[in-house]
C-alpha cells in the first residue's frame, strides 16, 4: 500500500470524527444482545483494513505502523500499562478491570489510526475545522432541544436525568443533550470545539469570518445554558485562556500551565466544598466518594497497583455516603484510573498528558499549524480539568473524544518534522 493509497483513505478519520459527535449504538435495547458503539466497530474495522494493507505490502505497511506508533507511543504505553493491570487482576480473580479496558483499548488505538491516515497539513486543517463544525451542529441541536423540547435524535427520557438547574431545582423538560444521552456528555464534547473556534477567531482575517466565529461561540455558550453544563462552561473558558497563553508565550506556556492547572483545580474544589450555593451542593457527595476511594486504596494492598476495585468502591461508598450514593467509581477520572487499572496506569496517563502540554516541538513558525496546536491543547486542558470532578473517561466514546485530540497534536508534530 503506497502513500497515495493512504491519502485516498482520509475518509477514515473524517468518518471517525463524525461518529464521535454522538452516542450512536447498534443492538441497544435488544434483549440478549451486547450493544456496541458504531465508533468502536469503525475503529476495529480500520485496524482490520490496515492489517490487510500490511499483508499486501509488508515492508511499507510495517514502516507506516512503526512510524504511527512512534508518534503516539505514550498513549500506547498507557494502554499497555492499563492492559497489564487488567490482565493481572483477571489472574487474581476479578474481571472488572478487563471490562473497563475493553472500552479504553479502541480509544487508544484510534490515535495511531488518525496519525496513519492523516498525511499532510491540508488534511489536518480539515479535521480541525470538522471538529468545530460538528460541535456547532451538536450545539444547534442542543439549543433546539432547550427552546422547543425536541428533536431528541437519541432515545432518552429527559425527565429522569436528574439534572439540576441554576436555582437548585431538578429539570424535567427542555434539556439540551445533542446526540448524547445526558447533558453532561454534550457539555464535555463541546469543550474542544469551543477552544478551537476561539483560536480560529483570532487567526481568520476577514471581518465576516470573525463575525461568524463569534456567533458560533455564542451558540456554544447558549447550549451550555440549556444543558446546565456548568463545569464544562467554566473549563472551556479556562481552556480558551490557556490556548491564548500558548499563542502569546509559545513554548514557555506549557510548564506554566502544568503548574497553574492543579492550583485552579484544588482552589475550585475548596471553594465548592465551602460554598452554601445550592447548585454546588453535589460537591459534598463528590468529597465523600473521594474519601471512599482513598479508603480502599489504603486497605487493598496489591489491588492498588493492578486495579479492579469497583466492587470495593461500591461497598466503601455505601459507608461514606450513608447509603445515599452507592457508586462503583469515585466521580473523579484520575481516581477511577487507579480503581480500574491501578496506580501505575495513572502515572502513565499523567505522563502522556504532561508531555502533550509541555511539548516544545509542537509550537511552529507555520501559523496554521500553530493555531491548530494551541486550540487543541486548550481543549485537552479543559477536559483534564473536568476530569477531576467527573467520571468523564468512561466508555469508548468519551475516551475516544479525548485521545483524538492527542492524535491531532501528534499529526501536527509529524507534519512539522517535514517542514
Amino acid at each position: 500500500m503506497n502513500n497515495n493509497e493512504f491519502s485516498q483513505s482520509f475518509l477514515v478519520p473524517v468518518f471517525l470524527f463524525v461518529l464521535m459527535m454522538g452516542e450512536f449504538r447498534v443492538f441497544s435495547g435488544v434483549s440478549g444482545m451486547v450493544s456496541f458503539t458504531i465508533l468502536e466497530i469503525a475503529v476495529y474495522t480500520s485496524i482490520f483494513y490496515l492489517f490487510l494493507a500490511i499483508v499486501a505490502n509488508p515492508i511499507h505497511g510495517v514502516l507506516v505502523w512503526k512510524s504511527a506508533f512512534k508518534e503516539s507511543k505514550w498513549v500506547m504505553i498507557y494502554a499497555f500499562v492499563a492492559g497489564v493491570g487488567a490482565f493481572l487482576s483477571l489472574l487474581a480473580g476479578s474481571a472488572a478491570g478487563l471490562q473497563s479496558f475493553k472500552d479504553l483499548l479502541p480509544a487508544c488505538i484510534l490515535v495511531p489510526i488518525l496519525v496513519i491516515f492523516t498525511k499532510n497539513k491540508k488534511q489536518l486543517l480539515i479535521l480541525f475545522r470538522l471538529l468545530i463544525l460538528l460541535g456547532i451542529i451538536s450545539a444547534g441541536l442542543g439549543v433546539m432541544q432547550g427552546l422547543l423540547g425536541w428533536p431528541y435524535i437519541i432515545d432518552v427520557d429527559v425527565s429522569k436525568l436528574g439534572k439540576m438547574s441554576l436555582d437548585g431545582s431538578i429539570l424535567k423538560t427542555n434539556i439540551a443533550v445533542g446526540f448524547f444521552r445526558h447533558p453532561n456528555a454534550l457539555g464535555l464534547y463541546l469543550v474542544a470545539p469551543v477552544c478551537a473556534l476561539a483560536v480560529l477567531t483570532i487567526y481568520v482575517k476577514k471581518h465576516i469570518a470573525k463575525f461568524f466565529c463569534l456567533m458560533g461561540l455564542c451558540l456554544f455558550f447558549v447550549t451550555y445554558y440549556y444543558a446546565q453544563a456548568k463545569g464544562a462552561f467554566l473549563w472551556s473558558l479556562i481552556g480558551v485562556f490557556c490556548s491564548f497563553l500558548y499563542i502569546v508565550k509559545g513554548q514557555k506556556a506549557g510548564r506554566l500551565i502544568v503548574i497553574l492547572i492543579p492550583i485552579i483545580i484544588f482552589s475550585m474544589a475548596y471553594i465548592s466544598l465551602n460554598s452554601k450555593e445550592q447548585t454546588l451542593s453535589t460537591m459534598e457527595t463528590r468529597y465523600q466518594l473521594w474519601q471512599s476511594a482513598f479508603y480502599i486504596f489504603s486497605n487493598e494492598g496489591l489491588k492498588f497497583f493492578i486495579g479492579s476495585m469497583q466492587r470495593d468502591m461500591l461497598m466503601a461508598s455505601n459507608i461514606f455516603t450513608f447509603g445515599k450514593f452507592i457508586y462503583p467509581n469515585a466521580h473523579n477520572t484520575y481516581l477511577n484510573i487507579i480503581i480500574n487499572y491501578g496506580f501505575f496506569s495513572l502515572i502513565a496517563f499523567l505522563f502522556a498528558s504532561v508531555l502533550i502540554l509541555i511539548g516544545d516541538s509542537d509550537i511552529s513558525d507555520d501559523k496554521e499549524l500553530n493555531y491548530v496546536v494551541c486550540g487543541v491543547k486548550g481543549g485537552i486542558i479543559g477536559l483534564l480539568g473536568i476530569y477531576f470532578f467527573e467520571p468523564a473517561a468512561e466508555g469508548v466514546l468519551t475516551q475516544s473524544q479525548f485521545f483524538s485530540l492527542f492524535g491531532l497534536i501528534y499529526i501536527a508534530r509529524k507534519i512539522r518534522g517535514r517542514l
